[in-house]
């Protein structure tokens, strides 16, 4: 499992009882690993500011209105030991998005429609990713465009930074 010294979760939060109600509910997260960011103009200064104060290996990014199942963590780790190994060039990484050819990916569970949605490839390479949820590589040294007004959006907009560098997604 991913130690708790190699990652920081940030979160951009708006309403304390969502909070409480979804992520502070996930027995894999401890709320002292927990960055709660309040009060900003825009999701990229939120998460560039929680960024900013920890030096760890990855930034979980997280959605308030989140909540991680069991083991979720360690399936984190997993999907990290394979992309390490399949390609070490990877920035950002998220549990749904855009892939190369246009379609939609990834694997999440929505409460609005009581169900999971699990469509494509679980390792494709993005084009965009939803901001629900997305974890940075520290050392791609990739920030948010603070110009980039309010909370959304901040996905793709990484994603294509982490492109131009080099990275993928």
């Amino acid at each position: 499992m991913i130690a708790e010294s190699n990652y920081s979760v940030i979160v951009a939060v708006n309403d304390d009882g969502v909070l409480e109600r979804n992520l502070y509910l996930s027995d894999c997260i401890k709320e002292d690993s927990v960055q709660l960011q309040r009060g900003f103009s825009s999701a990229a200064r939120a998460l560039n500011a929680g960024m900013s104060v920890h030096d760890v290996d990855y930034f979980i990014l997280v959605h308030q209105d989140v909540y991680l199942p069991d083991g979720w963590l360690n399936n984190l780790q997993k999907v990290i030991d394979k992309l390490s190994i399949e390609d070490s060039s990877w920035a950002v990484i998220g549990v749904a998005g855009v892939d190369m050819s246009g379609s939609l990916v990834g694997k999440l569970w929505s409460q609005g429609i009581n169900q999971e949605i699990d469509i494509g490839d679980a390792l494709a390479k993005v084009r965009s990713l939803d901001e629900v949820l997305l974890v940075l590589r520290q050392i791609s040294g990739l920030k948010f465009d603070e110009e980039m007004a309010g909370f959304h959006l901040y996905g793709t907009d990484i994603v294509q930074q982490a492109k131009k560098l080099g990275y993928r997604s």
